[in-house]
């Protein structure tokens, strides 16, 4: 019998967008263009350009956003529960 092939964890699309977006941000702040001009030219708000240009790598941006606080925390085992028990409708998640 042949061992099972092990496939490392398909990363999160959030953090596979922040890092093109860290890596473009980057790229056009090193040719020398404003953070305005940056912004209008990859459709990314002033804060989100400012955050960027000021991390050092991607990966400080994604820690961040990974380790932010969601309003559903404090519910996420109630819903896992339910969820496994069928219910799929929002309202009755809710």
């Amino acid at each position: 019998m042949k061992p099972e092939v092990v496939q490392p964890p398909k990363e999160l699309k959030i953090v596979t967008r922040l890092r093109e977006q860290h890596a473009a941000v980057h790229e056009l702040w090193e040719q020398g263009m404003s953070k305005a001009a940056i912004g209008r030219k990859l459709g990314l708000h002033q804060a989100t350009v400012r955050k960027l240009v000021s991390a050092r790598s991607a990966d400080d941006v994604v820690a961040k956003s990974l380790q932010r606080a969601h309003i559903v925390d404090p519910y996420v085992d109630h819903l896992h529960r339910r969820w496994n028990e069928g219910i799929r409708n929002a309202a009755q998640l809710y």
